[in-house]
């Protein structure tokens, strides 16, 4: 039993070893973005810039990202003091976040590439529902913008309550705890942000297998969405995808825009988030509706 327990040890050893040093020697560990307090809700961090790297060999997505000077993933700070250009917004979950590709390839970038004479602010944080995008619409005034794009899908308007995370004081532990890990340790940085590694490890501690409580659950109700978007004039609905035209049954009375798919493939495969192809669609999209 102990020369058994001994060579696990050697295994372990050596594999942590050896992929110690192919993570510090290629490119394929990500600068993870960092979250923190934001007004008692746990969100990134300002100001911070890195690689965003994602994938399981042999297939792999790298990107540049810019949190800007409110949290956003944007390579320009949002100063509101744009009043020569028409200003737009773009809101949405990791879609619109965008860390997939390059933030100065964002929709909001390749839209102002398009026409010089438009500022377009891009409120994307990933996981959140319709009831953070009210937040975000009334916090930052963008009723005095000219045009808002709500980027939606099925998901969104089921939601029952708001999706951002309260911070707590474990969070505040789990932030500082794991990130000095990470700086420290590659190999485990690449395990946990790619294979969900300490996930599985509980997975198979308390044998965590996902089963309803209920044999027939019932499901969320649609959330009433229509005085908000009618009695906000600049509101434009946008259909994430195809899937979602089930909206336009929800909401009859509201009009919601697609994207048209002209240049494919839209993704990474492996990663459903929109690639450089799927960016430039909406984009286009949205201007074509613009112009």
């Amino acid at each position: 039993m102990k020369k058994f327990i001994a060579e696990l040890l050697i295994i372990f050893f050596i594999t942590f070893v050896v992929g110690e040093i192919i993570c510090r020697a290629f490119p394929i560990v990500p600068d993870i973005p960092i979250k923190g307090n934001k007004q008692g809700y746990y969100l990134l961090t300002e100001n911070q810039k890195g690689a965003y790297i994602r994938g399981k060999f042999p297939k792999w997505l790298s990107a540049n990202y810019s949190v800007n000077n409110l949290g956003f993933n944007s390579n320009i700070d949002y100063l509101f003091n744009d009043h020569e250009n028409k200003k737009i917004a773009l809101i949405g979950d990791s879609f619109i976040e965008g860390f997939q590709v390059d933030v100065e390839k964002s929709i909001g970038r390749i839209m102002e590439s398009i026409n010089n004479k438009i500022r377009v602010y891009e409120f994307g944080l990933s996981g959140l529902n319709f009831f953070d995008y009210m937040d975000i619409y009334k916090k930052y005034n963008l009723q005095n913008f000219d045009y808002v794009f709500m980027v939606l899908d099925t998901n969104d308007v089921m939601a029952d309550k708001s999706e951002k995370v309260i911070f707590t004081e474990n969070l505040k532990i789990k932030e500082k705890f794991f990130r000095k890990i990470y700086n420290n340790f590659y190999f485990f940085k690449y395990l946990n942000w790619n294979h969900g590694f300490i996930r599985e490890i509980f997975r198979l501690i308390n044998n965590l297998d996902i089963k309803l409580t209920k044999s027939n659950p019932e499901p969320f109700k649609p959330y009433d969405i229509n005085s908000f978007v009618l009695d906000n004039k600049n509101i434009y609905l946008v259909m994430k995808s195809k899937k979602d035209t089930i909206l336009k049954k929800y909401y009859p009375n509201l009009e919601f825009l697609s994207i048209k798919e002209t240049l494919t493939p839209i993704n990474f495969g492996f990663d459903q988030h929109w690639n450089l192809n799927g960016r430039k669609n909406v984009a286009n999209s949205l201007f074509k509706y613009i112009k």
